[in-house]
């Protein structure tokens, strides 16, 4: 009998040392995702490996990974997704990095504006829902690096 319960003992210790070694990494995401530094106030409410939607009380934003595209292409494709509409695009910049917003206008009635940035040679969106505030979407640009991290 003390034979079986050493050998049970001896089998617990490898499966817990196993999972401690195998099974302790709790990182979110993709390695192909990069990381991002969640804002205060923000949960996280969904990822996938190229998306990321954290929310507040009144909004939400959608970080994409769309590619090695260049914003040029993307402005490209907005314009002919939405040719019946008015497209223009607004820069600014964050840090070392350039911002564009792409808005978009029907019937000459501000509708809604899509932000696109490149980093680490990777073109991202961001897609701002509800009472959003420009300074997140400007924290969430300086915050990008290679590697996504929660």
């Amino acid at each position: 009998m003390k034979k079986y319960i050493s050998i049970s003992i001896i089998v617990i210790i490898i499966i817990a040392f196993g999972l401690l070694i195998f099974g302790g990494n709790t990182q979110i995401g993709s390695e192909s995702m990069s990381k991002i530094i969640i804002p205060n106030g923000f949960n996280i409410y969904k990822t996938t490996n190229d998306t990321l939607i954290i929310s507040n009380k009144s909004s939400n934003y959608t970080i994409t990974e769309i590619g090695n595209k260049t914003i040029k292409s993307v402005f490209d494709e907005y314009n002919l997704k939405h040719e019946n509409h008015t497209v223009s695009m607004s820069s600014t910049t964050v840090g070392d990095t350039k911002l564009f917003g792409l808005n978009l206008k029907i019937n000459e009635t501000f509708i809604h504006t899509n932000y696109f940035y490149e980093k680490n040679g990777i073109t991202y969106q961001i897609y701002p829902d509800g009472d959003y505030d420009f300074d997140t979407i400007k924290q969430l640009v300086s915050s990008t690096n290679k590697k996504f991290i929660i």
